[in-house]
């Protein structure tokens, strides 16, 4: 089973030059980055491996980091994401790499996509 998720992490550069000044301090600009991974969990062997990995900048759609970690995935089967990552492009490309996903859809909405209804039917197998 592979599980799919995105995080902000936060980074404090040497290279960044930008400062800014609040009152008499002057502070330094933190950056952050987005980081996609998609994670394989092999059940008899208790062990967790990143499969795909995507980075981009602060506000990167989980959407895009998502397709670019799909896109390096090895090893088919069930499939397991959040809401962010409900979109007809994300359920596309997992069918067309062999996944079977289960994606929590945006505000609880009805299954209207054929995409979708089909990826209940599979996962509900597995």
């Amino acid at each position: 089973m592979s599980t799919m998720d995105t995080t902000g992490i936060a980074h404090r550069g040497l290279t960044q030059k930008l400062n800014y000044k609040r009152g008499a301090e002057v502070r330094r600009v933190r950056g952050h980055s987005r980081l996609g991974l998609l994670v394989r969990y092999y059940r008899d062997l208790k062990l967790l491996v990143i499969d795909g990995i995507a980075a981009g900048p602060a506000y990167a759609s989980d959407m895009v980091l998502g397709r670019r970690a799909l896109r390096q995935g090895t090893k088919l089967g069930p499939l397991l994401a959040d809401a962010g990552f409900d979109s007809v492009e994300i359920w596309k490309e997992a069918f067309e790499r062999g996944y079977h996903p289960q994606i929590r859809l945006k505000d609880g909405g009805e299954v209207k996509s054929e995409l979708r209804k089909l990826g209940q039917k599979l996962f509900e197998r597995c």
